[in-house]
């Protein structure tokens, strides 16, 4: 197994986890919904752009599907 096969494995497992993690949390009353999806992206994004020390590949690839799956 290369390291992009190990990076496409953690990868889909985490979007997968998240997918269904964010679909269970949704209330069914859209205009709440939209905003804690805006909202948990932008905390994301924040986080994710705070990698001034450098997380490697692993993190890097879970929270690229965090991201991807909300």
């Amino acid at each position: 197994m290369n390291h992009f096969d190990i990076y496409e494995d953690i990868y889909n497992d985490q979007f997968d986890k998240t997918y269904r993690f964010t679909k269970a949390g949704l209330t069914g009353h859209l205009e709440e919904d939209i905003k804690t999806l805006e909202t948990t992206i932008q905390t994301l994004f924040d986080y994710q752009g705070q990698d001034w020390i450098g997380r490697g590949d692993v993190f890097l690839a879970r929270s690229n599907a965090t991201i991807a799956a909300n």
